[in-house]
């Protein structure tokens, strides 16, 4: 019996045993099951993310991500294989089997020269493909509107032009763009337009810079009653060596020195009075007449310091549709053509005759393509960041250094009336200041506006736009956070400012003119070109640093390496008439290298 019992026990032992592996086993497999399926729902959700970021992305114009498919949320499994891929450092292959798709010619970039090439090369039954690192395209030429007033186009970049620009003109016609005169002064009472100058406390019009009563400099007995354009003149006759010279890069002042040499202030110190020196600079701020800008590459730019403002023109829809326009057309041309945007170029490589460029899509993966031909038409300091090492020599490190960057800002301000008609009696017109803002334009008058007015008499627009250059650029953007000047107009983020920095834009203007009631504008927007080549949203330029005969640094930066179809283009080497110099520039090339 005592057996039985034993017997009875030990089985009972053993089916518990059994029941608790059971559950065990069960439990494990049900922990396993569920963290499985969080697995693939975390994996399904980030793969929906990413496609949707790609779908955000738009990277090739006219092919997006259907995300209600299942090739959606493929593409979205791909974009996170690409990302663990790229975690790290750009890695390249080399070699030649890494180009199984080549493309004929790749150019970097979408200002106007990019777009500018690409039309040109649209029809020379080559694979042409434009990168670019943004979501817009354009480069400089940047155009906004204000909610309420998108007929009126606003210009970030490229402004306007003149006559002067005959190949710029003829593109235009050639695109059939419409063009207008760059203010629009059809206020009932409008007057001539006027310019200001604000310098050492006071202001004077333009027409009493001949007055030597009327502004605060004591000029030399020659220097006395003329313009600052007429003493730039009379630099060039009392102290060049030959003043009937051309070839700015060749004169010599009669001390014996290079023009080259000098810096745009050392210049006009050699050749006039200190006062003399000042007043030029005072009275045109946008010029550049600073120390460490080379006066060989200045000098051809400032033959006339203040222009008529009535012989401005600008592009009726915007400066954006002219590069817009080339693009489209260039892809209208052939299938084979693209335009892929937010794509960065990193690195380069050369693989055999091809080239290797890696780029950063979307800020977030890596991928290469490789090109017969690779036309960089972005800036020098945008190229000097580039990771190829045939450009990372001690030659053209020399090279890099005859250039600095400058950076500047633009603020449109926007009024429900013309005060500098009542209180300046001018409808346009511009003043210039050497405090804090470089410049201030007057634009004119504008349509009615969908905006309900503060004032409801106030049924139209009057603009003026703002200048801030170089080292002021950063006490305003120190002041350019916090609460945004006026909230829910519409107005885009990235080009909202604050109200801190509207308020002081406000201060000093009202100081200039000694003005202390002039209303706040109803609106405003602005946007900081960067000296930093790193920074996506825009690079503001370059300026050619003394000792440098910028022809010679052009002569090597154009075709880079020898053996290679690496080409650099583009404003940094044009000289000073940028738009029009990138046009030619294209043309050169092409009949060169595609004739």
């Amino acid at each position: 019996m005592q057996e039985l019992v034993e017997d009875t026990s030990s089985v009972k032992s053993s089916l518990f045993k059994q029941r608790c592996m059971h559950r065990t086993r069960s439990f494990w497999m049900l922990y396993l099951a569920i963290l499985i399926c969080c697995i693939v729902g975390l994996v399904v959700f980030v793969g929906t993310w990413f496609g949707h970021k790609q779908k955000d992305c738009d990277c090739s114009r006219g092919s997006k991500i259907d995300l209600t498919t299942w090739e959606g949320t493929k593409q979205g499994f791909q974009n996170i294989t690409r990302l663990i891929q790229n975690l790290g450092p750009i890695k390249q292959d080399d070699s030649e089997a890494s180009c199984k798709e080549v493309i004929d010619i790749a150019i970097i970039g979408t200002g106007l020269t990019g777009s500018y090439a690409a039309y040109r090369l649209r029809n020379f039954n080559k694979k042409v493909t434009v990168f670019e690192q943004n979501k817009r395209i354009g480069g400089r030429m940047y155009t906004v509107r204000m909610p309420g007033l998108e007929d009126v186009p606003l210009e970030l970049g490229m402004r306007r032009m003149t006559l002067k620009f005959k190949n710029l003109d003829k593109l235009i016609g050639e695109l059939d763009l419409k063009k207008r005169e760059w203010s629009k002064s059809d206020l009932a009472n409008a007057s001539k337009p006027k310019s200001f100058h604000h310098f050492r406390g006071i202001t004077v019009q333009e027409a009493d810079l001949k007055n030597s009563l009327k502004i605060p400099y004591h000029l030399a007995d020659n220097e006395k009653n003329k313009s600052p354009t007429e003493i730039l003149q009379l630099m060039r006759m009392m102290c060049f060596a030959d003043p009937n010279v051309t070839d700015y890069t060749q004169a010599s002042i009669k001390n014996g020195r290079k023009l080259y040499q000098l810096g745009m202030l050392e210049y006009m110190l050699n050749c006039a009075s200190t006062e003399a020196a000042m007043f030029v600079k005072d009275s045109a701020p946008l010029y550049g007449f600073e120390q460490n800008v080379n006066a060989a590459t200045q000098l051809p730019a400032v033959k006339t310091l203040h222009e008529a403002f009535d012989k401005f023109q600008t592009l009726t829809d915007g400066w954006d549709t002219l590069p817009k326009t080339l693009l489209d057309k260039f892809e209208k041309e052939s299938k084979r053509h693209k335009v892929m945007q937010q794509y960065k170029l990193k690195a380069m490589r050369n693989v055999g005759q091809q080239h290797l460029l890696s780029f950063e899509v979307n800020r977030t993966w890596v991928e290469s393509v490789c090109a017969k031909k690779v036309l960089l038409a972005i800036p020098l300091p945008a190229v000097k960041e580039v990771d190829y090492p045939n450009l990372h020599t001690k030659e053209f490190q020399q090279g890099f250094l005859a250039i600095h960057p400058i950076s500047y800002l633009i603020m449109y301000l926007v009024f429900e009336n013309a005060w500098w008609e009542e209180h300046l009696n001018t409808s346009v017109g511009h003043a210039t200041s050497d405090g804090i803002i470089s410049s201030i334009y007057f634009l004119g008058k504008y349509a009615k506006s969908n905006w309900k007015a503060t004032n409801p008499s106030a049924d139209q627009r009057y603009i003026v736009s703002v200048f801030v250059f170089n080292e002021n650029v950063k006490l305003v953007r120190d002041m350019n956070i916090g609460t945004p000047y006026k909230e829910n107009l519409g107005i885009p983020e990235e080009v909202t400012p604050s109200r801190t920095a509207v308020q002081y834009i406000m201060k000093e203007i009202k100081t200039m003119f000694a003005l202390p009631n002039i209303t706040d504008p109803y609106a405003a927007l602005n946007f900081e070109w960067s000296r930093h080549a790193a920074n996506d949203q825009g690079f503001g330029g370059v300026n050619w640093n003394p000792g440098y005969k910028w022809k010679d640094v052009i002569a090597k930066f154009r075709k880079p390496v020898n053996g290679r179809d690496v080409f650099i283009l583009g404003n940094t080497l044009v000289g000073t008439t940028i738009a029009e110099g990138c046009i030619k520039d294209v043309d050169n090339f092409v009949r060169t290298y595609f004739p």
